[in-house]
């Protein structure tokens, strides 16, 4: 989906990317503070969307907004974020998975100071 911000608070999505309908849906974003991208599932649903969505956010602010909609939406099965922000306890919430990125960080740290190669560490696999 694309998204337009009007605000902090305020996300709107302006049109949904490729055929969804019957897939569940899996929603990659940069930052999550106020959680405005979690209230966008209703336009994933009305475009065929189904099951419980995933988020993936790589900087997860995480106001107590974000995880009351966590909460209240039975439709998030889960958020995946990185600890690239420190997720103290009380933002801990039983959908959220952190994955550290300290490995990847410490390979690339190495790899250039090695002066090697870091292509292989930017891919995914």
């Amino acid at each position: 989906m694309h998204k337009r911000r009007s605000s902090f608070a305020e996300t709107h999505t302006t049109h949904v990317v490729g055929d969804i309908e019957g897939r569940s849906p899996i929603i990659i974003d940069d930052i999550m503070a106020g959680g405005s991208v979690l209230k966008q599932l209703d336009v994933l649903y009305d475009h065929g969307a189904v099951g419980k969505a995933c988020f993936s956010v790589t900087h997860p602010v995480l106001l107590p907004s974000a995880l009351k909609i966590m909460d209240e939406d039975e439709r998030i099965d889960r958020l995946v974020v990185t600890n690239t922000i420190p997720v103290p306890s009380e933002k801990h919430h039983p959908k959220l998975v952190v994955l550290s990125v300290a490995r990847l960080l410490a390979d690339i740290i190495l790899n250039i100071h090695e002066e090697r190669s870091i292509s292989s560490r930017l891919i995914l696999s």
